[in-house]
């Protein structure tokens, strides 16, 4: 999945590549790759900063998903 900020985005100029990947064992990974400019000076350091646990907690969501969605189905 690849999401791309927008000119009225506070973090524009960016673009975040996520993929996830299913394992021989059936485990699951799932990557994120983010690129951009911040045009507005300071949001550099404040994505670096706010960036990995915005998509920590992201994570944490498609866990809990995935979860119910296991568990409604046995």
């Amino acid at each position: 999945m690849v999401n791309r900020t927008t000119m009225l985005h506070l973090l524009y100029d960016g673009k975040i590549t996520r993929s996830a990947r299913r394992h021989p064992d059936g485990s699951w990974t799932v990557r994120t790759h983010g690129i951009g400019n911040n045009v507005l000076p300071g949001m550099a350091t404040e994505n670096q900063n706010q960036g990995p646990l915005i998509f920590d907690a992201l994570d944490s969501q498609m866990r809990s998903y995935v979860a119910r969605d296991r568990n409604r189905g046995n």
